[in-house]
């Protein structure tokens, strides 16, 4: 096990000394980590955004945003009938 210190600094920062971004290949601005805490410890580890595809496109998230604002709620008999209307709302924008 090996321990690393770091000061604080200003608005609470700290630099990560070169063993911790060594040993977790962190190599510059705009890298992520991420902290779990465990009671008084915390653990820190690199973390990596993952890009979400989707099947819907633009148009059609739009729509299911303004969907689910709309007002009395919709209920659809089945995911045909639910695409049909978001399909159409897309259109309308």
């Amino acid at each position: 096990m090996t321990m690393a210190t770091s000061i604080i600094g200003e608005k609470a920062q700290i630099t990560l000394p070169k063993v911790v971004r060594e040993a977790l290949k962190i190599h510059g601005k705009g890298e992520r980590v991420g902290f779990i805490l465990e009671g008084r410890q915390v653990i820190l580890t690199k973390v990596a955004v993952v890009p979400v595809s989707s099947d819907y496109t633009a148009d059609e998230l739009a729509a299911l945003e303004r969907l689910s604002r709309e007002r009395p709620v919709r209920t659809f008999r089945s995911g045909k009938a639910f695409m049909r209307a978001l399909r159409n709302m897309a259109r309308l924008k």
